[in-house]
């Protein structure tokens, strides 16, 4: 395949992998609770790479690497915290 077909097809199934992101998250909605953070959380879950998830933020569609990582830490802490509560409040009981 020469080096014209092969910018041809990346130049069409970007486009088209493009609009299908497009309809996905506007399909989200407008009200959820920080629904960037978790767009890129699924899409981490799923497989892609740190460097994905840097261009996904710059075209809008997830938080940049730095807010992801903080909230991501957060929660972490948060739910350990929360499943520690548990623990306690069940040997008490």
């Amino acid at each position: 395949m020469s080096a014209a077909d092969q910018a041809y097809f990346l130049g069409t199934d970007q486009t088209g992998f493009h609009g299908w992101l497009i309809m996905q998250i506007n399909s989200i909605g407008n009200k959820g609770k920080r629904q960037m953070f978790y767009v890129t959380f699924i899409a981490k879950y799923f497989g892609l790479s740190r460097e994905g998830i840097d261009i996904m933020a710059g075209y809008g569609y997830g938080v940049t690497l730095d807010m992801y990582d903080k909230l991501r830490k957060t929660y972490k802490l948060r739910a350990a915290d929360r499943s520690r509560s548990a623990q306690h409040i069940e040997k008490t009981s």
